[in-house]
Protein backbone atom coordinates (compact mmCIF):
# COMPACT_ATOMS: atom_id res chain seq x y z
CA UNK A 1 0.00 0.00 0.00
CA UNK A 2 0.86 3.65 -0.29
CA UNK A 3 1.92 6.10 2.57
CA UNK A 4 -0.90 9.08 2.59
CA UNK A 5 1.32 12.21 2.52
CA UNK A 6 -0.15 15.52 3.59
CA UNK A 7 -3.95 16.37 4.31
CA UNK A 8 -7.02 15.31 2.81
CA UNK A 9 -9.84 17.86 1.81
CA UNK A 10 -12.06 17.78 4.82
CA UNK A 11 -9.24 17.52 7.68
CA UNK A 12 -7.93 20.82 6.05
CA UNK A 13 -11.61 22.42 5.86
CA UNK A 14 -12.23 21.09 9.60
CA UNK A 15 -8.87 23.03 10.46
CA UNK A 16 -9.74 26.23 8.65
CA UNK A 17 -13.12 26.27 10.36
CA UNK A 18 -11.63 25.57 13.74
CA UNK A 19 -8.80 28.33 13.34
CA UNK A 20 -11.38 30.87 11.83
CA UNK A 21 -13.68 30.61 15.10
CA UNK A 22 -10.27 31.32 17.00
CA UNK A 23 -9.64 34.11 14.80
CA UNK A 24 -13.25 35.49 15.57
CA UNK A 25 -13.61 34.66 19.09
CA UNK A 26 -9.92 36.42 19.88
CA UNK A 27 -11.04 39.45 17.40
CA UNK A 28 -14.41 40.14 19.35
CA UNK A 29 -12.74 40.03 22.70
CA UNK A 30 -9.87 42.96 21.69
CA UNK A 31 -13.25 45.05 20.16
CA UNK A 32 -14.76 44.29 23.50
CA UNK A 33 -11.83 45.45 25.39
CA UNK A 34 -10.96 48.83 23.28
CA UNK A 35 -14.87 49.73 23.68
CA UNK A 36 -15.13 49.13 27.65
CA UNK A 37 -11.41 51.16 28.10
CA UNK A 38 -12.88 54.45 25.17
CA UNK A 39 -16.20 53.79 27.61
CA UNK A 40 -14.38 54.28 31.11
CA UNK A 41 -12.11 56.60 29.89
CA UNK A 42 -14.65 59.28 28.35
CA UNK A 43 -16.67 58.85 31.48
CA UNK A 44 -13.06 59.43 34.00
CA UNK A 45 -12.61 62.73 31.55
CA UNK A 46 -16.00 63.92 32.46
CA UNK A 47 -15.44 62.65 36.45
CA UNK A 48 -12.61 64.89 36.72
CA UNK A 49 -13.98 68.03 34.73
CA UNK A 50 -16.43 68.07 37.22
CA UNK A 51 -14.36 67.47 40.04
CA UNK A 52 -11.92 70.26 39.01
CA UNK A 53 -14.88 72.50 38.70
CA UNK A 54 -15.90 72.30 41.89
CA UNK A 55 -12.69 72.45 43.83
CA UNK A 56 -11.87 75.85 41.59
CA UNK A 57 -14.68 77.29 42.61
CA UNK A 58 -14.44 76.53 46.57
CA UNK A 59 -10.95 77.99 46.11
CA UNK A 60 -11.91 80.72 44.89
CA UNK A 61 -14.97 81.02 47.38
CA UNK A 62 -12.65 80.42 50.49
CA UNK A 63 -10.32 83.24 49.50
CA UNK A 64 -12.91 85.91 49.15
CA UNK A 65 -13.11 89.12 51.13
CA UNK A 66 -16.95 88.85 50.90
CA UNK A 67 -19.58 86.59 48.87
CA UNK A 68 -22.46 88.77 47.50
CA UNK A 69 -25.71 88.08 46.35
CA UNK A 70 -26.77 88.29 43.01
CA UNK A 71 -29.54 90.40 43.67
CA UNK A 72 -26.87 93.27 44.79
CA UNK A 73 -25.14 93.22 41.09
CA UNK A 74 -26.99 95.98 38.56
CA UNK A 75 -28.25 93.67 35.71
CA UNK A 76 -27.20 90.57 36.88
CA UNK A 77 -30.20 88.91 36.39
CA UNK A 78 -30.41 90.07 33.01
CA UNK A 79 -27.48 88.46 31.95
CA UNK A 80 -26.92 85.74 33.99
CA UNK A 81 -29.83 83.26 33.38
CA UNK A 82 -28.50 80.09 34.70
CA UNK A 83 -26.16 81.41 37.52
CA UNK A 84 -24.85 79.72 40.68
CA UNK A 85 -26.46 83.06 42.57
CA UNK A 86 -23.54 85.06 43.72
CA UNK A 87 -20.40 87.00 43.15
CA UNK A 88 -16.91 86.79 44.69
CA UNK A 89 -15.38 90.11 46.00
CA UNK A 90 -11.34 89.29 46.03
CA UNK A 91 -9.53 91.55 47.14
CA UNK A 92 -6.43 92.56 44.51
CA UNK A 93 -4.80 95.80 46.56
CA UNK A 94 -5.63 98.37 48.80
CA UNK A 95 -8.25 99.97 47.05
CA UNK A 96 -8.71 97.29 44.21
CA UNK A 97 -11.03 94.31 44.44
CA UNK A 98 -11.43 91.40 41.57
CA UNK A 99 -15.10 90.52 40.94
CA UNK A 100 -16.03 87.14 40.15
CA UNK A 101 -18.82 84.83 38.91
CA UNK A 102 -19.93 81.39 37.73
CA UNK A 103 -22.64 80.45 35.58
CA UNK A 104 -23.79 77.75 32.75
CA UNK A 105 -23.53 78.58 29.14
CA UNK A 106 -23.94 75.29 26.56
CA UNK A 107 -22.99 73.04 28.90
CA UNK A 108 -20.23 74.59 30.25
CA UNK A 109 -19.19 76.74 33.62
CA UNK A 110 -17.96 79.57 32.25
CA UNK A 111 -16.33 82.05 34.87
CA UNK A 112 -16.59 85.82 34.57
CA UNK A 113 -14.74 88.54 36.50
CA UNK A 114 -13.62 92.21 36.33
CA UNK A 115 -11.59 94.42 38.46
CA UNK A 116 -13.16 97.39 40.24
CA UNK A 117 -12.01 100.64 43.15
CA UNK A 118 -15.47 101.27 43.10
CA UNK A 119 -18.12 99.92 44.95
CA UNK A 120 -20.02 96.74 43.23
CA UNK A 121 -19.62 97.14 39.35
CA UNK A 122 -22.72 96.70 37.22
CA UNK A 123 -22.78 92.96 35.60
CA UNK A 124 -22.09 94.22 32.10
CA UNK A 125 -18.42 94.87 32.80
CA UNK A 126 -17.75 91.13 34.14
CA UNK A 127 -16.46 89.73 31.28
CA UNK A 128 -14.22 86.84 30.15
CA UNK A 129 -15.99 84.08 29.51
CA UNK A 130 -13.11 81.87 31.02
CA UNK A 131 -13.86 78.05 30.59
CA UNK A 132 -13.94 75.84 33.76
CA UNK A 133 -15.81 72.55 32.77
CA UNK A 134 -17.72 71.02 29.90
CA UNK A 135 -20.32 68.24 30.11
CA UNK A 136 -22.71 69.98 32.84
CA UNK A 137 -26.01 69.25 31.96
CA UNK A 138 -27.84 71.18 34.46
CA UNK A 139 -26.43 73.10 37.70
CA UNK A 140 -30.18 72.28 39.46
CA UNK A 141 -30.08 71.68 43.02
CA UNK A 142 -26.83 74.47 43.39
CA UNK A 143 -28.02 77.60 46.12
CA UNK A 144 -26.93 79.72 48.45
CA UNK A 145 -28.11 80.06 51.83
CA UNK A 146 -26.97 83.30 53.14
CA UNK A 147 -28.42 82.96 56.59
CA UNK A 148 -26.39 80.03 57.01
CA UNK A 149 -23.19 81.21 55.24
CA UNK A 150 -23.47 77.69 53.20
CA UNK A 151 -23.54 77.57 48.94
CA UNK A 152 -24.26 74.18 47.63
CA UNK A 153 -22.92 73.47 44.15
CA UNK A 154 -24.35 70.81 42.43
CA UNK A 155 -23.08 69.28 38.65
CA UNK A 156 -25.58 67.22 36.54
CA UNK A 157 -23.00 65.46 34.55
CA UNK A 158 -23.82 65.07 30.94
CA UNK A 159 -22.29 60.80 31.03
CA UNK A 160 -23.00 58.54 27.63
CA UNK A 161 -26.21 58.61 26.23
CA UNK A 162 -28.38 60.93 29.16
CA UNK A 163 -26.96 59.04 31.60
CA UNK A 164 -26.52 61.77 34.47
CA UNK A 165 -23.83 61.51 37.08
CA UNK A 166 -24.46 64.10 40.19
CA UNK A 167 -21.52 66.00 41.90
CA UNK A 168 -22.34 68.07 44.73
CA UNK A 169 -20.90 69.96 47.64
CA UNK A 170 -21.13 72.23 50.24
CA UNK A 171 -18.71 74.74 51.31
CA UNK A 172 -18.91 77.22 53.92
CA UNK A 173 -18.78 80.76 53.63
CA UNK A 174 -16.02 82.30 55.97
CA UNK A 175 -16.03 85.56 54.86
CA UNK A 176 -18.67 88.52 54.98
CA UNK A 177 -21.22 87.97 52.84
CA UNK A 178 -23.91 90.98 51.36
CA UNK A 179 -27.79 89.74 50.39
Amino acid sequence: MKEKNGFTLVELMISICISSMLVLTFYSIIASAVKTTSFLESNEEIMQNGTYCIEYMKREIRSAEKIISKDKIKGFNEKYKNSFGFVIQIRESEKTYNYVTYYLKNGKIIRDACKSSSSYPNASVLRGENEVARYIKSISGSKVDFDKKKITICLNLDRDKGKEKVIKTEVKIRCPVDY
